[in-house]
């Protein structure tokens, strides 16, 4: 690998989950990536502060006035205010955050904003994470109705990377006696949560040989899910009357991938997510996992792979329930299909071996870390011609 001091810096003015997973965390050779002073992030964080909730523009916008020294800007979501050369990944569609044109006129300034930097020369490119997040964009500019050209010739499409965490199905850490199932998320009833307590409440009067661990803060009041403290109180009352069901609040990432090796069947139930990256971590681990099928989820979760719960669709090819008939449609067919694929799996033990290993084959075929960071390296070289 090259010296870290004969390397090109990229900046980029957010270091959390998504920026690390996607491009600052990846072993880069050529490349370092490095968090910057960003003065959109004071007005931001004062915003959160008063508020209790991010501002839905400021989050999505930098500007350093160009006091900090760089050649290359890279973001998740976000755009560039200046004119320094910069590129962004993005998960749905950009503007991020924004309704879809027309629907809300006090967002005008903002997409125009928006897709006006985007447009501009000093974009270099824009990275979708899945075919859904490139579709979404289509369709946006399509409804716009300027710089479909500009933007599109810009936009390629580079699923997240995820190592391989096992070498052999064997490796895993079995129960002898139980099937365990897992669920990792801090937005628990978001990931249908509640949908999964009432399933494994069902599993355990019937005296079903399974065990649930949960990986979660238990955050309610999310926008998808609507849970509320009446919620959580009834989660935790089911997660506290039965000995089979373990609950971890915060725990290291060590932890969790510990868990996860000793997981048979990962769960994603989810009400709302555009890609699912507990999906790739699963079948990393030779865990098959029970998914519904909105947003990037049917692009990296199958019936062969996994299984794939088949929820009403709604705008932009998302699973979130708008209305009150809608969430109870939602929440009836999670809870029987996730019942009726755990009793497959149940009755037939062998088939969590033979969607695990095709689940690990599909992380090396479509997700192998070095084909991806090398893409990402020539990205940037192109970037900076």
């Amino acid at each position: 690998m090259s010296d870290s001091n004969t390397r090109i810096v990229v900046r980029t003015h957010s270091l959390n989950y998504a920026e690390k997973r996607l491009f600052a965390g990846i072993p880069l050779k050529n490349y370092e990536v490095k968090k910057l002073i960003d003065f959109v992030r004071f007005p931001a964080h004062l915003y959160w502060r008063i508020k209790k909730k991010p501002h839905p523009f400021l989050t999505n916008l930098f500007c350093d006035f160009g006091l900090n020294k760089y050649q290359l800007l890279h973001f998740f979501n976000a755009i560039n205010m200046g004119n320094q050369p910069w590129l962004t990944t993005f998960e749905r569609y950009l503007p991020r955050d924004a309704h879809h044109p027309g629907e809300e006129p006090k967002e005008n300034w903002y997409i125009n904003y928006v897709l006006k930097r985007v447009a501009h020369k000093s974009c270099k490119k824009l990275i979708a994470i899945s075919d859904y997040a490139y579709r979404s964009q289509v369709r946006y500019l399509e409804e716009y109705g300027k710089y479909q050209n500009e933007i599109l010739s810009k936009i390629i499409v580079l699923h997240p990377p995820q190592k391989l965490m096992i070498q052999h199905w064997e490796e895993k850490k079995k129960d002898p006696d139980f099937t365990v199932f897992t669920i990792v998320g801090a937005d628990f009833f978001r990931k249908g949560g509640m949908e999964v307590l009432h399933v494994f409440e069902r599993l355990f009067k019937e005296g079903r040989n399974v065990k649930l661990n949960i990986i979660s803060s238990l955050d309610y009041g999310d926008y998808a899910s609507l849970a509320t403290k009446e919620d959580q109180t009834k989660a935790l009352t089911i997660i506290n009357k039965y000995e089979h069901i373990s609950h971890y609040s915060a725990i290291p990432n060590e932890a969790v991938m510990e868990i996860l090796l000793k997981t048979d069947i990962g769960l994603l139930p989810t009400y709302d997510d555009t890609y699912g990256y507990f999906v790739l971590e699963c079948q990393a681990f030779g865990c098959p996992v029970i998914s519904t099928n909105g947003g990037a989820l049917p692009e990296i979760n199958n019936n062969e792979v996994g299984w794939m719960i088949d929820v009403p669709l709604f705008k932009d090819g998302r699973s979130l329930p708008k209305e009150p008939d809608q969430k109870i449609t939602f929440s009836a067919v999670v809870e029987e299909k996730l019942y009726a694929f755990v009793l497959e799996a149940l009755n037939n033990p062998g088939i969590i071996r033979q969607k695990g290993e095709k689940a690990m084959q599909r992380i090396l075929k479509e997700h192998d870390m070095d084909v991806y960071t090398k893409r990402m390296e020539e990205i940037y070289t192109q970037a900076l011609a």
